[in-house]
Parts: C-alpha cells; sequence; structure tokens
C-alpha cells in the first residue's frame, strides 16, 4: 500500500494521499488535489506504479448548458468536463436520463451533487459519464 500512496503522492497537484480500506487485493485511496489544478484522467490513471479500475472524484463547480450540452467548470483549475449520460449496462433496459434531471435542477436554480465516472475520449476530452444526480440543500 506504501507504493500506491507514495504513486499518487507523486501525480501533478496531489497535496496528500492516504489509504482507506485494502482487502483481497483492491483498496482503496483517498488523494487530496490543489484545488487550482486540474484534474484529468490522465493524471487520476497515474503511471504503470499502480492499476486504476475506477476513481471517485468530487469537484465543486459550475454547470453550464451550450451548443455542446452540458459542461462541468471546476472553481479554481477552470478546468471543463463534458456531461453525458453513462451508457446502458448488460441486462438494462434503459439507463437514467441524469441530463434531463440535471436540467431540471439548473432550471430551479438548485445546488446538486452529481456522481459519474471520468473518462477520457479523443474527440471531446475529460467527459464524466453520469451515474446519478440529486438536488442538496440551498439554491445559486
Amino acid at each position: 500500500m506504501k507504493q500506491v500512496i507514495k504513486g499518487l503522492e507523486g501525480l501533478d497537484g496531489v497535496k496528500k494521499a492516504e489509504s482507506g480500506t485494502y482487502d483481497a487485493g483492491v483498496g482503496t485511496f483517498v488523494a487530496t488535489v490543489d484545488e487550482k489544478r486540474a484534474v484529468t484522467f490522465d493524471q487520476v490513471k497515474g503511471s504503470n506504479k499502480f492499476t486504476l479500475d475506477w476513481a471517485e472524484l468530487t469537484i465543486a463547480g459550475d454547470v453550464e448548458k451550450g451548443d455542446a450540452g452540458l459542461t462541468l467548470k471546476a472553481r479554481g483549475s477552470g478546468a471543463k468536463y463534458t456531461l453525458r449520460n453513462r451508457a446502458k449496462k448488460e441486462g438494462e433496459k434503459d439507463p437514467p436520463d441524469v441530463v434531463a434531471q440535471i436540467e431540471t435542477l439548473l432550471k430551479d436554480g438548485r445546488l446538486m451533487r452529481v456522481k459519474g465516472r471520468l473518462t477520457k475520449e479523443e474527440k471531446t476530452g475529460e467527459v464524466l459519464s453520469l451515474e446519478s444526480a440529486e438536488a442538496i440543500k440551498g439554491k445559486k
């Protein structure tokens, strides 16, 4: 686990890394990133020192609607992430329409928490494939 923590701490912009749980070869780790740095898929994926299956990120920012759809613009770094509904899972009728939920929350001026997986696409760059969106206390 120490190697993974060292690997995470060596990533650009990471201020601190610590371990969570580790069981049967699967570990959880928390990395605190300087809010003025853009978090990129390549950065999260890390180097060849370890294998990352997925990452959960907390990015404070503002959702903007433009011609290309929804974008999350991170506060501090100004990095932009394209927001889109995730792909249909095997055996699932349809994935949830999280984009529509976000658009409704935007119209109501609500603060929200969105969850998804960060990936990188050649054409669109950093993409957050959405799993869910929920209103949180307060308004913009």
